[in-house]
């Protein structure tokens, strides 16, 4: 993994995938990235991408 430090507004750029990365907002405890890629370079959140957790156990109606 890069690990780059960047400032409001300044961005990284990606020349042989045609993807820039900009910080478009710093608050705190939160940075906002926008991310310009070409339509067939898909782009996704991590979380929407990881499987979702597994249903709990049904109910078998006993009590402790």
């Amino acid at each position: 993994m890069l690990v780059l430090s960047r400032r409001l507004y300044e961005r990284i750029q990606i020349p042989s995938l045609n993807i820039t990365v900009q910080v478009v907002a710093i608050k705190p405890g939160v940075v906002r990235i926008g991310i310009k890629a070409p339509p067939d370079v898909k782009v996704f959140r991590e979380e929407l991408l990881a499987p979702p957790p597994p249903p709990p156990p049904p109910a078998t109606g006993k009590t402790p």
